[in-house]
């Protein structure tokens, strides 16, 4: 059995995101988090209040980086 919740929800969410890197000079290395959280109510239920909210976590390397 499948629900569609399409209709339950918004399609634009507006957030504000913040984060921070680290790259290790000798190897090129880095990693980075960030946070995002929503601003915007993506619910169209009457009296329920849904924002979304992110945790993110990368490992990156810079190529011809000088």
């Amino acid at each position: 059995m499948q629900t569609d919740v399409k209709g339950d929800y918004g399609s634009i969410d507006l957030a504000l995101g913040v984060g921070m890197s680290y790259v290790n000079p000798a190897t090129d290395f880095g990693v980075d988090v960030r946070y995002y959280h929503g601003l915007t109510n993506i619910s169209k239920i009457d009296n329920a209040t849904i924002k979304n909210r992110g945790f993110q976590v990368g490992v990156f390397y810079l190529i011809n980086h000088k």
